[in-house]
């Protein structure tokens, strides 16, 4: 899954989110513990600097749920603007 991401819409994401870099700048982490649980995938900078930017990445096998949702927001939320997206 880490790997299909990288090759296909991490870079969609990049640009729909405006983070100004190549998907080979970044890499893709297995599950990475939070204090609100567990972020299935966890997209960062190869070389991380003063200046990150984290996607964090929720996979269902199913329809996502409302409660999925929330869960991602909550995931976000603790990095605050260290991830793209909205809070």
């Amino acid at each position: 899954m880490r790997k299909k991401i990288k090759e296909t819409i991490l870079g969609d994401a990049l640009e729909f989110f405006r983070v100004d870099s190549s998907p080979s700048e970044f890499e893709a982490l297995g599950e990475k513990a939070l204090p609100e649980g567990y972020v299935d995938i966890f997209i960062k900078p190869r070389h991380p600097s003063t200046k990150n930017k984290y996607l964090l990445t929720e996979v269902k096998t199913g329809k996502a749920q409302k409660k999925d949702v929330e869960q991602l927001r909550k995931y976000v939320k603790e990095f605050g603007d260290e991830t793209v997206g909205e809070y």
